[in-house]
């Protein structure tokens, strides 16, 4: 998906207008339909406004994605380590039902 497509698609699960989103990040209606069509890039300022509000990165409206499958290993790797710290300081409840109790020690 394009950066236009995205922006679109996230300006519309908000149930924004172009002109109120456009009021919103700054920049005319003109602009952000432009974005919104490909056939303007909008500058990094008003990039990382649209991230921001979107609460979204800007990686995300770019479409940029993991490029290799050894950082994304990496990166699964760290999130079992950091669970596991955690289930060592809580009694953790299966995930499914999502009861978590502090142990004492």
């Amino acid at each position: 998906m394009e950066l236009g497509k995205r922006l679109k698609h996230l300006r519309i699960q908000k149930g924004l207008t172009q002109e109120q989103l456009a009021e919103i990040i700054g920049i005319s209606r003109s602009a952000l339909s432009m974005y919104e069509l490909e056939q303007r890039e909008p500058d990094l300022g008003t990039l990382i406004k649209i991230a921001d509000y979107f609460s979204v990165t800007t990686d995300y409206l770019l479409g940029r994605e993991w490029k290799d499958p050894a950082s994304q290993e990496k990166l699964q790797e760290l999130i079992r380590m950091v669970i596991k710290e955690i289930q060592e300081g809580y009694k953790v409840a299966p995930i499914e039902t999502g009861n978590v109790a502090k142990t004492t020690e």
